[in-house]
Parts: structure tokens; sequence; C-alpha cells
């Protein structure tokens, strides 16, 4: 018997419908840079870091989690390095 046929024996629909509510909940929020993250952000992108670095590097220390493509965005949003 195949697992997939054994699993729909066995599905709940109420029980999925929770695990999906929750997962929901859980995903990542808006998050809004403030004028002391972006200021990181900048200083370290002038000494060469690169966007993982400092993104790996504010997890660590300011307990912020943003991706890659955000920190270089919100920095460059203007047209340039400011």
């Amino acid at each position: 018997m195949r697992l997939s046929v054994i699993r729909a024996k066995n599905y709940r629909p109420k029980q999925a419908n929770e695990f999906a509510q929750q997962r929901h909940q859980q995903k990542n929020k808006h998050i809004t840079l403030t004028a002391e993250i972006m200021g990181y952000i900048r200083e370290k992108l002038k000494e060469y870091w690169s966007p993982e670095q400092i993104v790996g590097r504010l997890e660590l220390d300011k307990k912020v989690k943003i991706s890659a493509e955000t920190a270089y965005r919100s920095v460059w949003a203007t047209g340039r390095l400011i």
C-alpha cells in the first residue's frame, strides 16, 4: 500500500487547518529599518563587507533578521550610497 493512501485515511482537516494557521502566524513580518540599522549597514558597506556578512552580523549583534537584498535596497533606495 502506498504511503499517500495510508496518509489519506488518517487525514484530519481540522488539524491541518490549525497547522496552516500556525505557519501563517509564524512567517516573517515586515521590519522597519531604524536609522541605527541603516547607519550600521552603510558603515559596513563602506568597509567592503558583503550584504551577507552584514546581515549575519546584524542577527548576532542586534537580533534583527533581514535579507541581504533588503539591506542593499534600503541603502541604495536613493540611487547612491549615503
